[in-house]
């Protein structure tokens, strides 16, 4: 059920109950908390900030009544350059691949005919900035070449990384001869942004092929195979006339995530779990001997969640798991910017959310105590810019302080927690009810931020 439903239905129930009771006395009591459930409970208006390569334009989603639009704003104009109807589209995710090219991937959960259950369907569409015009990358059915095409899968929105000059897209799909009874193949494809040429193959790969990463020359560097009959998880590279398995690991399941490459593009970066600590680590694997080796982050007593990269899978940094969001990056600099810009707001949750390519220019997603959500631009030796509001209809007025405490289990563990206080009682919360949501598992836990529900 949408959030804004669940929240009119939650509400509702609790109306229905004291209703019963005084319906005369309650009714104005009624339309505020339907009122609340309004405000609180619709999504946000502003999603998917992102920044353009040269950090002079935005694009981002607005939400509100029954319109939903993608819209590229310019920061040096002020002026919208492009705005673009989303009801056909409903992008998952958008984010620029050049100054004149946005990517929206969309997905949607379906049966495919032949197999069992349902299914995460993705497609990736461009729109060009200049133009206007909308080009759907991959889809089933497409032409290959002349002699392949595209047969009906799942992933077909996944980008592996930015041609250096044509306005490509290399991107992986299942292709099939268009003659013959040869089997299909995992390909790596180069994908016009336009639409102007039809699908080529840049690389082979093989029924077994999950994932590809490319060089900085616009030629695959490294493939990863998994043989789920053999039970192998392989790395390969390639030589310039074939591929070369340089890492082989004998597992039902594989036991690392491969999730790009290093800036001097000699070694993949992998999640590992370090058996001694049972913590999610940091590895690369060398791209010359295949060795994996584990590069420790000082003071690191939390799951690394995941690894901060850009369009080419080359990775600036990675994110640790906590109450507030918290990246730490190769660069020194620019570590220690970000570092500071966190603790000169310590009211807010700052997530960074995109950056222009030399890294001059950095959006933040904020919530907490001071916001109900907002998109802020930082550039050096300037004040924090706020580009939008999320949810401008909830002010820093109407938010309620949020504490973290520490309550002991029956068992002795010690439990973290968030408590949500209402303003007006937050000085003295004794005696108040309890009202306990707790989130899912096992590896689900709550952070500091907009939560909508305890809000309203």
């Amino acid at each position: 059920m949408p959030i804004k439903r669940r929240a009119q239905a939650l509400f509702g129930a609790l109306l229905g109950t004291v209703a019963l009771s005084a319906p005369a006395a309650l009714a104005d009591r009624q339309q505020q908390l339907e009122q609340v459930a309004q405000t609180y409970g619709t999504l946000p208006q502003v999603t998917q900030m992102r920044l353009s390569p040269r950090g002079d334009e935005i694009a981002f989603r607005r939400t509100e009544d029954d319109q939903d639009i993608a819209l590229i704003y310019s920061l040096t104009e002020g002026e919208t350059l492009q705005a673009l109807d989303l009801s056909n589209i409903l992008p998952r995710s958008m984010y620029f691949v050049s100054d004149d090219h946005l990517v929206m991937v969309v997905s949607e959960v379906r049966r495919i005919r032949g197999y069992r259950g349902e299914h995460d369907i993705s497609n990736a569409h461009s729109l060009n900035i200049k133009t206007g015009a909308v080009n759907t990358l991959l889809y089933p059915g497409q032409d290959v070449m002349g002699r392949y095409r595209l047969n009906i899968q799942t992933g077909l929105g996944r980008v592996k990384g930015l041609s250096k000059g044509q306005p490509r897209l290399f991107m992986p799909a299942h292709i099939e001869p268009t003659r013959g009874r040869r089997n299909s193949e995992y390909a790596l494809l180069a994908v016009d942004l336009d639409g102007n040429r039809r699908p080529s193959r840049v690389s082979r790969g093989s029924r077994h092929t999950i994932d590809y990463f490319m060089g900085a020359d616009d030629e695959p560097l490294a493939r990863e195979d998994f043989n789920n009959a053999a039970d192998t998880h392989s790395i390969l590279v390639h030589d310039g006339r074939r591929w070369n398995a340089i890492y082989e690991e004998d597992t039902e399941i594989p036991q690392m995530a491969i999730t790009g490459v290093t800036a001097e593009r000699d070694a993949l970066v992998v999640l590992r779990i370090d058996l001694e600590t049972g913590l999610d680590s940091y590895y690369i694997l060398s791209l010359e001997d295949g060795e994996l080796k584990q590069l420790p982050f000082e003071g690191q007593n939390a799951d690394i969640e995941g690894v901060v990269m850009d369009v080419n899978r080359v990775v600036h940094g990675v994110s640790f798991s906590g109450y507030t969001p918290n990246q730490r990056f190769f660069d020194p600099e620019l570590d220690q910017r970000i570092r500071k810009i966190r603790e000169d707001n310590p009211g807010l949750s700052m997530d960074l959310v995109d950056w222009s390519s030399d890294w001059s220019s950095l959006v933040f997603h904020a919530e907490g105590a001071l916001s109900s959500g907002e998109y802020l631009l930082s550039r050096p030796d300037e004040p924090l810019t706020r580009l939008s509001a999320t949810r401008p209809e909830i002010p820093s007025n109407r938010l309620h302080p949020v504490a973290d405490l520490t309550y002991e289990a029956r068992d002795g563990m010690e439990i973290p927690a968030l408590l949500t206080i209402p303003r007006g009682q937050a000085e003295d919360p004794s005696g108040l009810p309890l009202i306990v949501l707790p989130h899912g598992g096992p590896e689900v836990y709550d952070r500091k931020g907009f939560h909508w529900m305890a809000q309203a």
